[in-house]
């Protein structure tokens, strides 16, 4: 029922999208897009696929966890396509990386292990791409109808939540203590991940870069397409923008964020830079379809791995 009514959301929010704009007229850009621009774009998304297996190598062999690369690689390449295919989206998907590793592991006790650094490896793509977001709102000329203080207190908040990762902040509630809770209960290992995260601050800055070159990699691709049609927006602009899409990607609304991202990056886009918003969707529905190349081939490598070679580490 709940993929019903999610499938069910993805197509009205498309149908909205499509009914408020000249068909016809977004046809025309999707087709001025040359096919390298968009093949490009699904290059851009491969790389960022390849520097988010990196940074999650980097902070699962922070737990002792080593595996090979190649096969986190393959988790990562599964994670696209079950976050599109499942009904729990990314949640979903990243349960089913963790039980990927117990899998083919064959080692239930690695389970605690892999929990935290896999959920810490999500939360840094929306932490960098909310900063970048709220920056924009308030750098951007942008008209909107909140408060002119709301985007700086959207900028302590994330920055608050980020630094949570790097100062013990949980002793000021004295978190878990006086609490009838077993020894390894989930909220003492949380405090034991998080000791020895914060014992490797150059481990958190240097895989926060890495999340955001990532960003800044996917947006180049995008950026192609926006040149491709010649609108007059900036490759900064497009990388701001793209983050705004990221954040609201993240909301359990429709399948994948399906819809809603594409919807805000073409509203966005167009408020910031003044081009049609048949021009600002057609360069989302190609960053989509782009974004989907790689969904698929996440879905022909579960499939072979898995259901012909039968595959374990």
């Amino acid at each position: 029922m709940k993929a019903l009514i999610k499938i069910a959301i993805t197509g009205v929010v498309l149908a909205l999208l499509f009914s408020a704009v000249d068909v016809h007229a977004l046809l025309a850009h999707i087709s001025d897009v040359p096919w390298y621009a968009i093949a490009y774009a699904a290059l851009c998304y491969f790389i960022a696929t390849y520097l988010g297996t990196l940074r999650w190598t980097m902070l699962l062999k922070a737990e002792g966890v080593i595996l090979p690369f190649r096969h986190l690689l393959f988790y990562n390449l599964s994670y696209n396509f079950y976050s599109v295919v499942l009904p729990g989206g990314k949640v979903a998907a990243e349960a089913i990386r963790v039980y990927q590793i117990v899998r083919d592991t064959g080692d239930a006790n690695v389970r605690g292990k892999v929990i935290f650094p896999t959920l810490l490896d999500r939360s840094m793509v929306v932490a960098v791409s909310a900063l970048v977001a709220v920056l924009f709102f308030i750098t951007a000329p942008v008209a909107v109808a909140f408060p002119w203080w709301l985007p700086y207190a959207g900028v302590l908040a994330v920055g608050a939540i980020m630094l949570t990762v790097f100062l013990p902040v949980e002793r000021l509630f004295s978190f878990g203590n006086g609490l009838a809770i077993p020894k390894r209960s989930t909220l003492q290992s949380l405090r034991d991940a998080l000791t020895k995260y914060r014992s490797r601050p150059a481990l958190l800055l240097s895989t926060s870069v890495i999340t955001l070159l990532m960003n800044v990699v996917i947006a180049s691709g995008i950026y192609g397409i926006t040149l491709s049609l010649h609108l007059p927006a900036s490759y900064l602009l497009v990388f701001e923008v793209f983050s705004v899409g990221m954040v609201t990607a993240f909301l359990p609304l429709t399948i994948a964020g399906i819809g809603v991202r594409e919807g805000v990056f073409a509203y966005v886009l167009t408020a910031a830079s003044g081009a049609p918003i048949e021009a600002t969707l057609s360069v989302s529905l190609l960053a989509l379809l782009a974004l989907l190349s790689v969904v698929v081939v996440g879905g022909v490598v579960e499939f072979y791995r898995h259901f012909i070679r039968h595959e374990k580490i």
